[in-house]
């Protein structure tokens, strides 16, 4: 149904060496709307390929954040760098772009969070 929160079941990282509880926390995560995996991925599909720094921009997430759900994005297998950079402050920097499977499930998210 529509009205349904969309997720997708695979769980966020955990440290090598985290305890139980950690572990336990991050097996429970899930792409959702809302949260700021889901955001990043609705972000990328209606604003199109970005960086770190204009994801951060964009959604207004602290660096500290904002990279590690890119990163479990890219792991998940839903973002993957593009095949160019953008310059910000004179260094270049990866442009990050939605795969066939992040573009999938961002429509979905997009449409339930009403966008």
């Amino acid at each position: 149904a529509l009205n349904a929160p969309v997720t997708d079941e695979r769980p966020g990282l955990a440290r090598a060496d985290a305890p139980d509880t950690s572990r336990k926390a991050a097996a429970s995560v899930a792409v959702r709307s809302g949260t700021q995996r889901g955001r990043t991925l609705v972000s990328l599909y209606l604003g199109g390929a970005a960086t770190d720094y204009e994801i951060q921009q964009r959604l207004d997430i602290a660096p500290n954040s904002q990279r590690p759900r890119r990163i479990e994005l890219v792991n998940d297998g839903y973002v993957e760098p593009a095949t160019f950079t953008r310059e910000h402050d004179g260094q270049q920097w990866t442009v990050w772009a939605l795969t066939r499977a992040g573009a999938y499930l961002a429509q979905r998210l997009a449409r339930v969070s009403g966008f």
